[in-house]
This record gives C-alpha cells, sequence and structure tokens, in this order.
C-alpha cells in the first residue's frame, strides 16, 4: 500500500451573515459535485482502457469508487455517477477526510472508499491557480493503484517470507546502487545505447554485495512497482498522452527522473517499476503473467541483459550518500528510544488487529517502513491512522509502531497486528473497564485488552 499524501488544511472564513452562509454552502456543494464529476470522467477514460491491458486488470470493468465527504455521498465507475443516500454510507464509519481509501464491496462490486472532505476544495483551488484545463486528481491516480493492490494483486504469488522497509541500521552504499540502476533505466527510457547494460550491473552489484536486502526487497519492487506503473498508465491516458510517443516517453522520464526521489528502499520500488514496466511494455514483453507469480518488473527487464561495467555518476552517489546518513541519523534518534521502551522489563504493549484500520494510513515525511535483525522485525515511523476495534477508537498521528505476529496470542487468524509500548501507568485499567489514554501521537479509548496467555507484557485489542 502506497503512503498516502497528508491532506492540505482548509482555511475558511465564513462572515456572520445568513447570505454569505448560505452562499458558501452552496459553492462548498458546487465545489463537491465538480470534483465527483472530475472523477468521473477520469473514470469513464481511463479504466476501460486498463481492463483490457491484462486480465489482472479486468476488474476495473466493474470498480467503483464510494465517496463521501461526511454529509452526502457519490458513486462513481466508468459508466458515470450518481448521487446516493448518505445514511447507509455513514454507517461504514470510515473516515470523510484525509483522501483516505478503503477497499469494501458495494451492490456486489469491488468498490474503494474515498474520503473527500477538503480535498475537493483543494483540488479546485489548484484548478483555478493553473488556469487550465483541470488536471487528474491526485485522488484518482491513488484510487487507482489502491485498486490494484486490493484487486489485481489479490491472487499473486509473492513469497511470504519477504518484508518491506529500509534495513536499520541505515547504510548508504545500497542506496546508491539502486540510484544508479533507476539513473540508468531513465536512459534506457531516454533511448541512450547501454543503458540496459548498465544499470544491469548495478542490479547485479547490489543483489551480489546485498544479497538479505535483495531478498526482502522483492515484495516492494513486485507489488508496489507494478501498482505505480498501472498508475502512470491512467495519469497518461486521462491527459490523453499518445501511448509510445516522445509526449508519452518525456512523461515517463518525468515520473521516473531519480533526481526526485528520496533515499529509502520503498521510494525506490514506485519508479523503478514505471521505467521497467514501461521498457517492458515497449520491447513486446509478455511480463504481467510473471509478476503475478512473485518476478519483479526490473528482474524479468534485466534477467537476460549482460552486465556492462559502469561509471557511478559522482553528484548522484555523492548525493544518495548524504541524504541516506541523514536518514540514518533521523531514523536512529526515533527509533532507539522505541526500542529501548520496547525493551524494557516493564513494559505492556498494546497489540492491534491491523484488519480494524479504518481506511489507509498515512506516513509523513521523514517516515517510512524500517526492517530490524532483532524483535520487533519491522518498525513503521510516522504513522498514522485511524483504528475502530470493538467498541472504541485508537488514533495514531505521527508514531512508531511495530509490526507483529501476534496470531497466537490475540487468537486472531488472517491478519497482521500493529503494536506500541506503553508503561504500566498508562496501561491503567479505569474503573468502568476500559482503557483510555491520551498522549502526544495517541488516542486511546477502547474496552481493557485481553492480556496474552502467553506472554504477560502483552496486550490485545479485542
Amino acid at each position: 500500500m502506497r503512503t498516502i499524501r497528508p491532506p492540505h488544511p482548509l482555511r475558511a472564513c465564513l462572515l456572520a451573515t445568513g447570505i454569505t452562509l448560505a452562499a458558501s454552502a452552496s459553492a462548498a456543494v458546487d465545489t463537491a459535485d465538480r470534483y465527483i464529476a472530475h472523477l468521473a470522467q477520469s473514470a469513464a477514460d481511463v479504466w476501460p482502457v486498463l481492463a483490457r491491458e491484462t486480465p489482472d486488470m479486468a476488474f476495473y470493468r466493474r470498480l467503483q469508487i464510494l465517496a463521501s465527504d461526511g454529509q452526502r455521498a457519490w458513486l462513481i465507475d466508468a459508466e458515470g455517477h450518481r448521487a446516493i443516500p448518505f445514511e447507509p454510507v455513514r454507517q461504514l464509519n470510515l473516515p470523510a477526510d484525509n483522501g483516505l481509501f478503503n477497499p469494501i464491496e458495494w451492490e456486489g462490486k469491488p468498490t474503494i472508499y474515498l474520503g473527500i472532505q477538503g480535498e475537493a476544495d483543494w483540488h479546485a483551488r489548484q484548478c483555478n491557480l493553473a488556469d487550465t484545463a483541470c488536471p487528474v486528481a491526485d485522488n484518482f491516480l491513488l484510487a487507482t493503484h489502491e485498486a490494484f493492490h486490493f484487486y489485481g494483486q489479490k491472487a499473486w504469488k509473492v513469497p511470504s517470507t519477504v518484508t518491506r522497509g529500509t534495513p536499520y541500521p541505515v547504510l548508504a552504499t545500497p542506496r546508491q546502487y539502486r540510484a544508479q540502476l533507476l539513473r540508468r533505466l531513465h536512459e534506457a527510457v531516454a533511448g541512450q545505447p547501454n543503458a540496459l547494460g548498465h544499470a544491469s550491473y548495478w542490479l547485479q552489484r547490489w543483489k551480489t554485495e546485498f544479497p538479505d536486502e535483495a531478498r526482502d526487497g522483492i515484495a516492494a519492487d513486485n507489488l508496489e512497482g507494478s501498482a505505480e506503473y498501472v498508475g502512470a498508465l491512467a495519469g497518461l491516458i486521462a491527459e490523453g498522452v499518445p501511448r509510445n510517443t516522445p509526449a508519452w516517453r518525456q512523461r515517463l522520464l518525468q515520473q521516473g527522473n531519480p533526481d526526485n526521489y528520496p533515499s529509502d528502499t520503498d521510494d525506490e520500488s514506485y519508479p523503478l517499476g514505471v521505467l521497467a514496466g514501461s521498457l517492458l511494455d515497449r520491447h513486446g514483453v509478455a511480463w504481467w503473467p510473471r509478476v503475478a507469480t512473485g518476478e519483479t518488473p526490473v528482474d524479468i527487464l534485466l534477467g537476460t541483459v549482460a552486465p556492462v561495467v559502469d561509471r557511478a555518476d559522482t553528484a548522484l552517489f555523492d548525493r544518495i550518500g548524504r541524504e541516506a546518513d541523514d536518514r540514518a541519523v533521523r531514523a536512529r534518534y526515533e527509533i532507539e528510544p522505541f526500542l529501548a521502551r520496547w525493551r524494557h522489563e516493564a513494559s505492556r504493549i498494546l497489540v492491534i488487529p491491523e484488519n480494524s484500520m479504518k481506511g489507509s494510513f498515512t506516513m509523513s515525511e521523514g517516515g517510512g517502513f524500517f526492517r530490524l535483525r532483532q524483535a520487533p522485525q519491522r518498525l513503521q515511523l510516522r504513522f498514522s491512522a485511524t483504528f475502530a476495534p470493538r467498541d472504541g477508537h485508537i488514533l495514531a498521528s505521527g508514531i512508531t509502531v511495530a509490526e507483529v505476529d501476534a496470531a497466537k496470542h490475540c487468537q486472531i487468524d488472517g491478519t497482521t497486528f500493529l503494536a506500541i509500548p506503553l508503561t504500566p501507568q498508562e496501561m491503567a485499567r479505569d474503573s468502568d473497564g476500559r482503557l483510555r489514554l491520551r498522549k502526544a501521537g495517541l488516542s486511546v479509548d477502547i474496552p481493557y485488552p485481553a492480556q496474552s496467555a502467553f506472554d504477560p507484557h502483552i496486550y490485545c485489542a479485542r
């Protein structure tokens, strides 16, 4: 799942007159309606084309967006859009803002829920500022990307042993190798000679010198790389750019420019997928069945390309090195205190089933996934989400959480779990049998969690 762009703040100024308030309400309604119509036009332009790409994308013919601004609701598909009663949507208890996504089934069809509160006004301002035709809405591209995760990749066979994230402690050299790989793929799209051979050289160096990272990076390169290519296709189709033309390649070069991405393994996966996927399509390779069995777009592209020894792009090497070093310092500043709390003998570990998350999650700038060699083996930094476990809520905002296997402790199968270390005081039971906690970045009000029968430090949200 992709990190979602944080919401844009609304700066509304309401004057204390009934006429002005009515006009503002009318303008808000018009803005939301125009935004919904814009999303629907993109769906009509894009989804039927994507549905013909590969059997894994056939679901786009039936895909719907269920959108809500917290007061009204709409249903969008490739045939158009319509307003629907709000009350059944309200009962889903999904956030109306932040552009958050959630896969659901609505009227028997695959559906992506989308909260648009604030987003419609922000998008309208961008259109007005640009004084041109409205650009493709980011939320439409993200919904198309996320839908491919939920429905297109549902039956894919990615090795279950791989985990997503930047290895911790953070090292600069693997990030530099991957940056060089991305640079050469970028040059290959531009038509430079020997670019694929040079790309193969950097891929092989990364795999040889950092085999654990190469093994663990398969999931992100496979799942995120392919989904990002679908999102890139959606954007180009919506803009009406003719396929495999110079204009098409120019837009791909903008999206896969190595100068425009930070140095961590997750962010690398997206442009690598876009560039490798575009080259595979240009060469007429039937690659979609192969990614569905666990291969990555980059491996398929370069698997038969002989490496050609290459010299590093010094400026790129130096920039990525500096960014990786800075990221290492920032990560250590946040991760080490978390680990100290986690390992403290008095810690209480609050475990939350991920399937109680309402909508998708966000990670703010500087956050991301990290892999550790010791428990807990996977962390998510600057994580924000809303959870609705039974009869309560948990709000996380910009905190560090661990991803753990707690099925045995919580007696729940088929989901992953997120965990937060708390002090005994923070885990104190209220007189009415609930856990209530408000601290920086975390708000909890739930029935008191069940203590694990296997580890007294672990408490499972019900």
